[in-house]
């Protein structure tokens, strides 16, 4: 069997030939040394500090090639790893005003200036003059927004940013976004694509990763329908960019990468998660099951007082990566007894360890989850988050080959 057809046999419960292995994303420290050459994959820290630079002067020709080669990467890393569902993501290569880490719900506000404030610090501004700071950390290979335009404008900026987004024009994309939909057709090219299950994106993105997260939160006490209008206007931003990506004719399959979860729950009640957030995911998850497809969904942190909603009000097919929390429910074992039978389970393997485990270790928890959650079909091997920078190369291709080595259909590990 292909990834491909590897991944689609999993996804509706049956067995393929082995447990497939996906991954969300990974760290461009990890992907130089697999490649032996300088690599760019969303979404490290150094990814989105390359998203910035190339912003800086550079004509759309330059930025349309930076955009190709990122995907590239993204698929021969991907293909040396030996990871059967591989992700594109258009957002990682558009650089967006209101968050320029790629998560941007609404995309009609593309960077047109951006300016230096330090060897690692940049302000980012779009035509209507909103703005983020984003500084890049090297000795964590991180990137975080430092200030925003709407921890100083506050509601009245949240209010003008909906405002131009309903004057806009939903029926096209603007050029920065479909250069990035449109680029997807270079990996056609490559022999590499018909082995794998190529992931798209589309989610529903509160500004969790951004610093005006508290007064997001507080509004959606104080002015619900303000942030109703926001979560819907972000929604129908991500609609049209899947509809996008599906034109293209090269995903199998789609998933969605916000985080709405830490270790101990939800950060938002079950019911506000229904109200604000359900809404746009069943949206963009009825036009994936239309168009025959899967939709996973990848959340971090403990999921369980939203998944009953994920799963029947939203309609998710897949959840990844199963976060180890500390909750007993948490676990890939529970998860599979409770779940197992309504939705495809993919992840648990503990990144952070894996930064430590010896390639023994990696090997015994693989094997362990193979074991608990395999048979049958509907699991997919994944980390618990990404296979990020931290991981030693060894370690990376100890997981891999772990999972081919016990992954092997029908089950036999005692």
């Amino acid at each position: 069997m292909t990834g491909k057809e590897r991944v689609k046999v999993s996804l509706n419960h049956e067995e393929p030939d082995r447990v497939p292995l996906m991954e969300v994303a990974a760290g461009n420290k990890l992907a130089s040394k697999v490649l032996g050459r300088k690599a760019n994959i969303f979404f490290s820290g150094d990814a989105i500090k390359n998203l910035i630079e190339i912003n800086i002067d550079s004509s759309m020709e330059d930025k349309k090639n930076f955009i190709i080669n990122t995907y590239i990467d993204q698929l021969k890393f991907f293909n040396k790893m030996g990871i059967d569902a591989v992700p594109v993501m258009p957002g990682g290569n558009v650089l967006n005003s209101i968050n320029p880490f790629g998560h941007s719900g609404m995309n009609d506000n593309p960077a047109v200036e951006v300016k230096v404030l330090s060897k690692y610090e940049w302000k980012i501004i779009d035509e209507y003059g909103f703005w983020s700071v984003v500084r890049y950390k090297p000795e964590s290979d991180t990137a975080v927004i430092s200030d925003h335009i709407l921890l100083h404008e506050g509601l009245k900026g949240l209010k003008r940013l909906i405002n131009i987004w309903k004057s806009k024009d939903y029926t096209k994309l603007p050029q920065e976004w479909q250069a990035a939909v449109d680029s997807f057709k270079i990996l056609k090219d490559f022999e590499e694509f018909n082995n794998h299950y190529i992931m798209g994106y589309a989610d529903i993105l509160p500004p969790f990763l951004e610093p005006w997260a508290g007064l997001f939160l507080e509004w959606i006490i104080t002015n619900p329908d303000i942030i109703s209008s926001y979560m819907e206007l972000q929604a129908e931003g991500w609609y049209r960019v899947l509809k996008a990506e599906i034109e293209t004719g090269v995903i199998d399959g789609v998933f969605g990468s916000m985080d709405w979860c830490y270790k101990t729950g939800c950060l938002v009640s079950p019911k506000h998660f229904k109200q604000f957030f359900a809404p746009g995911l069943k949206k963009i998850i009825d036009l994936v099951h239309e168009n025959n497809m899967k939709y996973i969904k990848h959340c971090d942190g403990n999921v369980l007082d939203i998944l009953d909603i994920m799963i029947d009000y939203c309609g998710i097919d897949a959840l990844q990566p199963l976060e180890p929390t500390g909750d007993e429910r948490m676990t890939l074992d529970w998860l599979k007894k409770n779940y197992g039978d309504r939705i495809t389970l993919c992840g648990n393997i503990d990144c952070g360890k894996m930064v430590n485990w010896t390639p023994e270790e990696i090997e015994q928890e693989v094997k362990k989850a193979i074991k608990i959650a395999a048979a049958g079909g509907g699991y997919l091997i994944s980390t618990s988050n990404s296979l990020h920078g931290g991981i030693p190369p060894e370690n990376a291709f100890a997981y891999v080959n772990a999972a081919h080595k016990w992954g092997k259909y029908p089950i036999k590990i005692d």
